[in-house]
């Protein structure tokens, strides 16, 4: 791989036989397309791609949330790669065939605001989760205006349902509406993000909830 931080012809994108350009970072990143192996894979290699697979499914469903959670890791990769990387050797466990993810392990976000707060999920309203959360501003980067970030993942459906501009840390609560979620089972997560969206707090993992 090489990147080109200037050139005569700008930014470039694409391929172009065996070369692809690309841009991140605001860099031309170029990489040669390697070929296609006739050899059968590994089991190694079987095991890790059932493992990516098990990692990327849940990860594409807060994408967003995570390519937000993740960007002080982002010095040789993406903030969703990241993330990835982070679940595939903290949260995922089992054998092959069958690898599961701890949804109590998995972060949603890492960032440089203290974690110093408790967060709780229930359901008492029909296809919502309400959020709680105790917690001590002012110490370090946290401020009472910091945005809540809210994930909730039925992991029977496939789907997350988030926010990354929640109610303030200093309102201690938030409703997460999940249209069509009745009766369905859920994992929940709490973060925060500073007003001016320069700093991320590491998540706390908020519960698991059945939807009234």
């Amino acid at each position: 791989m090489a990147q080109v931080k200037q050139g005569p012809l700008g930014n470039v994108s694409g391929k172009i036989g065996n070369i692809s350009f690309s841009s991140w970072k605001e860099k031309t990143v170029v990489k040669g397309r390697p070929s296609k192996s006739k050899k059968p894979a590994t089991q190694k290699q079987l095991e890790q791609r059932l493992k990516m697979a098990v990692a990327n499914q849940f990860m594409r469903t807060i994408k967003e949330v995570v390519t937000l959670g993740y960007r002080d890791l982002t010095v040789k990769m993406t903030g969703y790669n990241a993330s990835v990387r982070n679940l595939l050797k903290n949260a995922l466990s089992g054998n092959h065939p069958d690898y599961t993810i701890d949804y109590s392990l998995v972060e949603i976000c890492r960032g440089e605001i203290r974690q110093l707060f408790k967060a709780d999920a229930s359901s008492a309203k029909t296809d919502t989760v309400t959020f709680t959360w105790t917690t001590k501003s002012g110490v370090g980067r946290s401020r009472p205006g910091d945005k809540a970030i809210l994930v909730a993942y039925c992991e029977a459906m496939k789907v997350s349902a988030y926010t990354v501009e929640g109610p303030p840390r200093s309102a201690g609560t938030a409703d997460l509406e999940l249209p069509g979620f009745s009766g369905q089972t859920v994992h929940t997560w709490v973060a925060f993000i500073s007003e001016d969206r320069s700093d991320v707090s590491d998540s706390v993992y908020a519960g698991k909830v059945t939807l009234a």
